[in-house]
């Protein structure tokens, strides 16, 4: 999981999170991972200040992101 501060492609201040699944992963496991995280918070408008959350490792795993103006965890194309 890596948590760098102050994202250029996001629009507004807060936190970026992205969190990488290993290969062997299911679509299903991916967005149910990445509902979770949002869950915690860990998405926007959550507590704790995270303007984009990625979760996934490619096509094969799928890639979801949550981001202010999409719903959290669309996936990404």
């Amino acid at each position: 999981m890596r948590q760098p501060s102050g994202a250029e492609d996001v629009e507004g201040e807060g936190n970026v999170v992205m969190v990488d699944v290993e290969l062997d992963t299911v679509r299903e496991q991916t967005l149910a991972l990445c509902r979770r995280i949002t869950e915690l918070g860990y998405g926007p408008d959550g507590p704790n200040e995270v303007v984009f959350l990625s979760v996934g490792n490619g096509e094969q795993t799928g890639s979801y992101v949550s981001m202010p103006g999409l719903d959290p965890c669309t996936m990404r194309r």
